[in-house]
């Protein structure tokens, strides 16, 4: 009897969240398949533009080094070779993690009109009422939205590729308008367009303006700037230009060159073991 007793106390508390924080083995599903789906998206997002993550400025900076006279990767192309690819990852992903931690109930899933529970109502309308109180959208608001568009548009169209773009308009300077120079050119816009007056109050009890403040100070730039992922992508280029100044990457290469000899599908596969 204790033992049952026992038994009964602990299933009570599984179903009442005190021994557990999860209320179904479902919800401890889903839980896990939405950390996985936030780190995946990241992952697959960041492919779709050369911007997206330092690894994929990496490699075109490598591969303008290396092939120089080719200005084939740009933003645009880069976008047009990775964006189809993105969906397709994407949609896959999508289908092994529902598949993996929730099963496929198509009917269940695609059924129109479903009818929400209780506490899916209550949930809905606290989301309804958090977004409610964000209220319009402000000025700061729309002038950064904006300024994103406009970043957005010049680097798509510096040098599309099938038309010639607006970098062309600067024929004596070839080569000096590139994606950093729209990047810069929008990360000084923050610092000039005003985002609100600063006023004082007179003597006299007029209200008067004296000065503004910009879309970002430098203070807020020097807080908000991750300057650790700075420092560790400057640290990793500074490693590897120092490699190839000491001869370090060339004294490594010749204690590879054994490696010639074997399948190209080997060597990779021995490449990407050591690296």
């Amino acid at each position: 009897n204790d033992a049952g007793k026992i038994s009964s106390k602990t299933e009570l508390e599984k179903n009442s969240g005190g021994g557990t924080k999860y209320r179904t083995e479902r919800d401890h599903m889903m839980c896990k398949l939405m950390c996985l789906c936030i780190a995946y998206s990241s992952t697959i997002g960041g492919l779709t533009t050369i911007t997206g993550t330092s690894t994929n400025l990496i490699f075109a900076e490598h591969f303008n080094m290396r092939y120089p006279d080719c200005h084939c990767i740009n933003f645009g192309s880069w976008f047009m070779l990775s964006f189809p690819a993105a969906i397709i990852i994407l949609l896959l992903s999508w289908i092994w993690l529902q598949w993996l931690f929730l099963g496929f109930n198509f009917k269940e899933m695609f059924k129109c009109g479903k009818t929400k529970t209780a506490k899916q109502k209550a949930c809905a309308e606290v989301i309804k009422q958090e977004y409610q109180k964000l209220g319009p959208l402000r000025y700061q608001e729309i002038v950064t939205l904006v300024l994103f568009i406009v970043m957005a548009l010049l680097w798509f169209s510096r040098d599309p590729g099938f038309i010639s773009g607006w970098s062309a308009l600067f024929p004596k300077y070839p080569g000096f308008a590139t994606d950093s120079t729209v990047a810069l050119l929008i990360g000084i816009l923050f610092f000039l367009i005003p985002a609100k007056r600063l006023t004082k109050t007179t003597p006299t009890g007029e209200i008067v303006a004296f000065d503004y403040s910009p879309l970002i100070t430098w203070k807020e730039f020097q807080s908000f700037m991750p300057w650790d992922i700075a420092i560790l992508v400057g640290g990793g280029f500074a490693l590897a230009d120092g490699c190839e100044e000491s001869g370090l990457s060339k004294w490594i290469g010749n204690k590879l060159s054994p490696l010639g000899s074997l399948p190209v599908w080997l060597n990779i596969f021995i490449s990407s073991f050591l690296v």
